[in-house]
């Protein structure tokens, strides 16, 4: 008499079979079967419905461990990237964790409930290490430079943006064959975490909520962690004050959203931050 069984009846439903589908022991779905008929399904069935279940958990299996080869094919290639890049080897790492937790602060405001569920946190802290995947094709003479780059030099250093999207593309596309948009978050976070909420960013100077929101969160965690940590050119500056500065840049270069939910999380943020700190100070 339970309440989804008076539905299925009300249906015309007069026999129902639930079977797991389950792959290395764990249960990542079921499926049923109903017929308009009385005792439809017996033994017979039930083998039948085994060998279905089966032939899906190996699709799934298959499925997934493609998207986790290519998933960490190229995410080691952006390590690659940020070893020659930064003087620390964990910055993919800390902002990773500072995306997950201002994404995870943010979908508790009202405005952006239905927008920010747990795959698109699972996703954000999947794909935000990519975000300077296309530094790949900037020469090591521009992106290992101590000094002041160039305004030519600059411009090199811009278009990694476009060569990250180029990149995931390429990769994209291959999986669109079997009809999944399987890069489509790491691409709008590789072209657009360098875009400005007033426009003045790049590579195409967007401004506000034309900026994908996964792209204003991970340029948020992207700059609190390079404020606050050594690089070849500067020495790093303490994280509340990193905190104040982003602030005074809300509405111009941040997303004002954003930062308020950096605040709100901020007592999340210190332990990773005096986490890496504990690393460093143990290193040396």
């Amino acid at each position: 008499m339970s309440e989804p069984t008076k539905l299925i009846i009300e249906e015309g439903i007069k026999s129902s079979i639930t079977y797991p589908i389950c792959s290395n022991g764990v249960c990542v779905g079921i499926i049923i079967f109903s017929s308009k008929q009385i005792n439809t399904y017996d033994d017979k069935y039930l083998e039948m419905i085994k060998a279905i279940t089966n032939s899906l958990a190996i699709s799934i299996e298959k499925n997934l461990l493609v998207d986790e080869l290519i998933l960490t094919s190229i995410t080691g290639l952006a390590k690659l990237v940020e070893a020659k890049d930064y003087d620390t080897g964990a910055h993919i790492e800390r902002m990773q964790e500072y995306s997950k937790i201002i994404a995870i602060s943010l979908s508790k405001k009202e405005k952006y409930e239905n927008i920010i569920n747990s795959k698109y946190i699972r996703d954000i802290y999947k794909f935000s290490p990519l975000h300077d995947i296309g530094k790949v094709g900037i020469a090591d003479g521009i992106l290992l430079k101590p000094g002041k780059l160039t305004p030519e030099e600059f411009q090199v250093i811009k278009t990694h943006t476009l060569i990250g999207e180029d990149v995931l593309k390429k990769s994209s596309n291959n999986l669109l064959r079997s009809g999944r948009h399987f890069f489509d978050m790491a691409i709008d976070i590789v072209v657009g975490h360098h875009e400005k909420f007033d426009g003045t960013g790049y590579p195409y100077g967007v401004s506000e909520h034309n900026i994908p929101l996964a792209a204003r969160i991970v340029m948020v965690a992207d700059v609190l962690d390079a404020l606050t940590s050594k690089r070849v050119y500067k020495q790093p500056i303490d994280i509340d004050i990193s905190i104040k500065m982003m602030d005074d840049e809300k509405g111009k270069m941040f997303d004002p959203d954003i930062i308020e939910a950096l605040f709100e999380s901020k007592n999340e943020i210190l332990i990773i931050y005096e986490k890496a700190r504990e690393n460093i100070e143990w290193s040396r």
